[in-house]
């Protein structure tokens, strides 16, 4: 699985997963993002990373990624 590639355990994935429902976002689209943003952040060429490295978002802590996102 793509979290497993970015170091985060099936216990994580599932924390970020419940922190996107207290918002009110569904499971489904949540995973959905999450696939989409873990995938753009193993190519450090995409745009998706350069964005995150510009706005001061440390790509290689994955968890601070999301914590960022999800402030934003």
């Amino acid at each position: 699985p793509i979290a497993k590639q970015v170091g985060l355990t099936i216990e994580e994935a599932g924390g970020y997963v419940a922190a996107f429902a207290k918002q009110g976002i569904d499971a489904s689209t949540t995973g959905t993002a999450l696939r989409n943003a873990f995938t753009q952040t193993l190519d450090p060429t995409k745009k998706f990373t350069k964005a995150l490295v510009a706005a001061g978002i440390d790509t290689s802590d994955f968890s601070k990624v999301l914590q960022e996102l999800a402030k934003r």
